[in-house]
């Protein structure tokens, strides 16, 4: 789950983002992502900050694992892009996510480990 905020971490709305089929996820710095590949990127709407990246190389190295995507994920993933202030999050999942806007402060979830 991701709490986006695209108007800044004090401001409301903000977002969550809830993957429930996902086969990875990264995060990568802003500052050391390689600029090259998300340049690619096309927006459909000019102030979105994500993206479903069709012909990403990651998602290209999942396609060689084709037996274990089939068998887990249906034989489909989709490479989700969210650019934030600082950080870049990427998701390969194979369902679109679960997205519930968020006008005030609360507590989302809690996890007893």
């Amino acid at each position: 789950m991701f709490a986006v905020a695209p108007r800044g971490i004090a401001k409301y709305p903000k977002y969550l983002v809830q993957f429930e089929r996902a086969a990875a996820f990264r995060c990568i710095d802003e500052s050391v992502a390689p600029t090259k590949a998300f340049n690619t990127l096309k927006r459909e709407e000019p102030t979105s900050c994500t993206y479903i990246w069709q012909d990403s190389s990651w998602l290209k190295e999942f396609a060689e694992t084709q037996g274990i995507v089939d068998v887990y994920y249906g034989g489909k993933l989709r490479h989700y892009v969210l650019l934030g202030g600082d950080i870049i999050a990427e998701i390969l999942a194979s369902e679109d996510p679960k997205i519930e806007e968020v006008t005030g402060r609360c507590v989302v979830a809690t996890y007893e480990i």
